[in-house]
């Protein structure tokens, strides 16, 4: 039968260091920091949703110099979301397995001179088919994570859930476009996408051309940041 199965914590270590390769992005450290490890400490992955979230919003205004709470808010969720769906994307579709991110298996810190980071301190996750992974991924990244973020977020700031909706699927497209650069006639992220974007909160956020673009129907603000302008992706550039 095709289900999903626990992974043993040294093959998800190995598959995120793999993908870590391909960026940024798909960066997610594992294990326990080393005592004289630089940058901030590493925080839970709980604390995102709570007493830690005004003041990180505060922070990323601060960074955009500009723009209004809104505007910080909703590129915090983007980058969370991009940090979220770009390891476990590349892993389901490289090594058919998909890393455990909830919130309590994450650590997290945002270093001064760089975006938010990721820990897995015990690693885990799932592995099996990418019929039985798709809707898993989906649980654990959209219904685990990016749900409670959402929720804590618009009580802290004022700010619409299909706005921020559409940013999760623009992070998960984008984690597509990169996996599939270079490969017209071997896509392997779009189409996982395209199924991932047909499921509740991601459905109707907007509409993916395999290989080619993601057009979504919200705008992410990002025009709002002094020197900023407009996405490649956003509902505005089409009407315009």
């Amino acid at each position: 039968m095709d289900i999903a199965r626990p992974a043993e914590p040294v093959a998800i270590s190995r598959a995120l260091a793999g993908v870590a390769r391909l960026g940024g992005y798909f960066a997610v450290r594992t294990g326990r920091p080393c005592p004289d490890e630089a940058g901030p400490p590493w925080r839970p992955g709980e604390e995102l949703t709570g007493l830690a979230l005004p003041g990180l919003v505060a922070l990323v205004q601060d960074r955009i110099a500009g723009g209004g709470p809104r505007v910080a808010a909703s590129l915090l969720f983007q980058g969370y979301a991009a940090r979220l769906w770009s390891p476990v994307l590349a892993m389901l579709v490289m090594s058919g397995q998909v890393p455990d991110l909830r919130p309590a298996a994450l650590a997290w810190r945002y270093p001064a001179d760089g975006s938010l980071e990721l820990r897995l301190p015990r690693p885990g996750g799932w592995a099996g088919p990418v019929d039985a992974l798709v809707p898993l991924a989906y649980r654990a990244v959209v219904e685990s994570t990016l749900t409670p973020f959402m929720l804590a977020l618009r009580q802290t700031v004022s700010i619409s859930e299909r706005l921020l909706w559409g940013n999760a699927a623009s992070a998960l497209a984008g984690a597509a476009r990169l996996l599939d650069y270079g490969r017209p006639g071997d896509l392997i992220g779009y189409p996982v996408v395209t199924r991932l974007l047909e499921l509740d909160a991601l459905r109707g956020t907007g509409t993916l051309v395999p290989g080619t673009s993601f057009q979504r129907r919200s705008c992410c603000l990002y025009y709002r940041v002094p020197g900023g302008g407009l996405c490649s992706d956003c509902v505005l550039t089409s009407r315009r």
